[in-house]
């Protein structure tokens, strides 16, 4: 096939040409592994990202020996990663169970809140992930992340011309 992907670490768009072996769902969303004849290597590919796709007339059989699970496996211990623990409030519990396939750990509070954990490549894809419950979650470790989701919800704030939020 040949895409039009977009990536993090590119302003713009590029096209690669890819032979797609499985897909794979890993940190909440799918992924399309396969060989890319732009890096001439194994590469994941976030499915959300590709922006245009055309099937090709060429052909291919993935390797006898390819694994998806092995790759995405040994893909992810390459990887930095952060592990997140959360506590979500009574009220938003059930947003939590919603997601319950996401978190490795998922423990209900006498309470009602929800305290569960998460692994993240870096503390920039926690954030995001933490940023989109709202105001109903409550970072408990680890303490960068903690800092950075208080920094980011601060940069809302200011950018939506309101008064400083309180550190806690």
């Amino acid at each position: 096939m040949q895409m039009l992907y977009q990536s993090t670490s590119r302003s713009v768009p590029e096209y690669r040409q890819f032979d797609s072996y499985a897909l794979a769902f890993r940190w909440g969303w799918w992924y399309v592994i396969g060989y890319c004849h732009t890096r001439h290597e194994l590469r994941t590919f976030r499915l959300d990202r590709i922006q245009e796709l055309t099937i090709l007339q060429q052909t291919f059989q993935p390797p006898a020996d390819f694994n998806a699970r092995a790759f995405m496996e040994n893909a992810t211990l390459s990887q930095p990663k952060v592990r997140a623990k959360l506590k979500f409030t009574r009220t938003a519990a059930h947003a939590a169970r919603l997601n319950r396939l996401f978190w490795s750990e998922f423990a209900e509070q006498a309470d009602g809140s929800l305290l569960v954990t998460f692994s993240a490549p870096d503390l920039t894809w926690a954030a995001r992930t933490i940023l989109a419950y709202g105001p109903v979650v409550e970072v408990l470790d680890p303490p960068e992340l903690r800092e950075l989701v208080h920094a980011w919800a601060q940069a809302i704030v200011n950018l939506n011309g309101h008064k400083q939020i309180m550190n806690t």
